[in-house]
């Protein structure tokens, strides 16, 4: 969304600023503001957007959103779609992959491409980072998996999902809850290395399950009744090569700050995608 300065043909200059519209359909689509309206612009990353009367442009199969002087824009506007939107974003748009209408469909540019990632990349000191973080897509192979920690003995109460301790037959996590059950929950420590560097990360149980192909209780029992093959299945899925969607995030811990890393979604490669990719970053290289 950075505010540019754009010579216009009768060689006078005037401001530019492009924003990118996402919604549940999971495309997107630039809105582009001029003059007094990018300079006053004051939206970030995760604000929702009524807009009156704009209009639709096309340009050899691409769409874009412009306004003029009679168009409305209203920050955060308070109605039942606006929260659907903010609830779908927080929740959902890191899992995803957008497809944009306002791309060329040969150019190659796709929200894999555009947010292709090596780790090395929250290396640079000068990288700024907010509070949501960065998210961005990783191809990378998994190096290590830590088996004696992978699962741990979780509350059986609703939706709990605290740690418990044992006292006799009765079973108590941290927020009070006490009962005769437990439930077996993934927090499966990984090492991922891409082709530049390595980080580790770790895996929950909503992305561990289908990952490991395992329930966390199908796991616990294994990991009882059959060790062998409790840590077979983990480490099946070393050396083999998957694209990580992640977040990057500043952490602080006794004072000392680092990035973690989150796993929002594993999936397959698309090594076409991967190609493009490649390409594009070494037409870049060249270019310096």
């Amino acid at each position: 969304m950075l505010l540019l300065y754009i010579r216009k043909k009768d060689n006078t200059e005037t401001l530019r600023r492009n924003v990118q519209l996402i919604d549940q359909s999971a495309t997107s689509v630039t809105l582009t503001l001029w003059g007094d309206h990018a300079q006053s612009f004051a939206g970030v990353e995760g604000s929702a957007l009524g807009i009156k009367n704009a209009y639709v442009r096309e340009y050899m199969g691409t769409y874009s959103v412009s306004i003029n002087a009679g168009c409305r824009i209203e920050m955060n506007p308070e109605s039942d779609e606006c929260k659907e939107l903010h609830k779908w974003f927080e929740g959902e748009r890191s899992t995803i992959e957008v497809k944009s209408i306002s791309t060329q469909a040969n150019s190659g540019s796709s929200n894999f491409v555009d947010e292709l990632r090596l780790f090395s990349f929250f290396t640079n000191p000068n990288l700024f980072i907010d509070d949501k973080g960065i998210y961005f897509n990783n191809i990378g192979v998994v190096t290590q998996i830590r088996s004696d920690n992978a699962l741990y003995m979780s509350c059986a109460t609703g939706d709990c999902s605290k740690k418990v301790t044992q006292n006799g037959s009765i079973y108590q996590c941290a927020a009070n809850h006490s009962s005769t059950e437990y439930k077996y929950r993934y927090m499966v420590s990984m090492e991922i290395s891409d082709i530049c560097s390595t980080t580790w990360i770790t895996l929950f149980n909503d992305k561990a399950e289908p990952f490991f192909g395992k329930t966390a209780m199908e796991m616990g029992e294994l990991q009882q009744s059959d060790a062998e093959t409790f840590k077979a299945i983990l480490n099946s899925k070393v050396f083999a090569m998957h694209n990580f969607r992640c977040r990057g995030k500043n952490d602080t811990y006794n004072d000392v700050s680092r990035i973690k890393h989150n796993v929002f979604d594993i999936r397959q490669p698309n090594f076409e995608q991967y190609g493009i990719a490649l390409d594009a970053a070494i037409k870049k290289l060249e270019a310096l």
